[in-house]
């Protein structure tokens, strides 16, 4: 899914700086990242300066930012990507989002949880249903401001189940 965002031409509709924000991300940050591990501050820099173009944005060079603002600029306002999560709570209409924020009360009787059971968690208590199986799952680990995270450490799961949190599984 990235990469077809990453390499879709311009369209008419496209912010003038369409072009600019794609070839730096596709060049300068996430083909880095995919060789490397690892993108130059410097890099990351041009791309908040990008950012700051929207006019619903501001503060991207100067101030820290929230992950669902900063993904919500880019994806909605610069590379118009269509929402990769549609998200039902129980009898509530469909909800449209990028990614999905983990959230769960601290529990210190769990050691280092796996996303896996972070994502069921926060689903289960929540009371959550992926409506259609996402594309791509971007997540966004539990965290509390800038300062505090609530686990020292999480177990990455290289692959997700979700069967059992799509809405009409036959699982469920």
């Amino acid at each position: 899914v990235l990469d077809t965002v990453l390499l879709r031409p311009k369209e008419k509709n496209d912010v003038e700086y369409y072009s600019e924000t794609q070839e730096l991300l596709r060049t300068e940050i996430v083909n880095p990242l995919r060789i490397y591990g690892y993108v130059c501050a410097t890099k990351v820099m041009k791309l908040r300066k990008i950012l700051e173009k929207v006019e619903a944005a501001s503060g991207f060079t100067s101030e820290e930012k929230d992950p669902e603002e900063f993904l919500n600029i880019l994806f909605h306002h610069i590379l118009r990507v269509e929402p990769l999560l549609k998200i039902r709570s129980a009898g509530q209409k469909v909800q449209d989002c990028y990614f999905y924020q983990i959230f769960m009360d601290k529990n210190e009787k769990v050691g280092v949880p796996t996303i896996q059971q972070l994502l069921e968690w926060s689903f289960i208590n929540s009371n959550l249903k992926f409506a259609e199986a996402p594309s791509c799952l971007i997540i966004q680990m539990p965290r509390f401001g800038k300062d505090f995270k609530m686990f020292n450490k999480i177990f990455p799961s290289l692959e997700l189940n979700i069967t059992d949190l799509l809405e009409d599984s036959e699982f469920n």
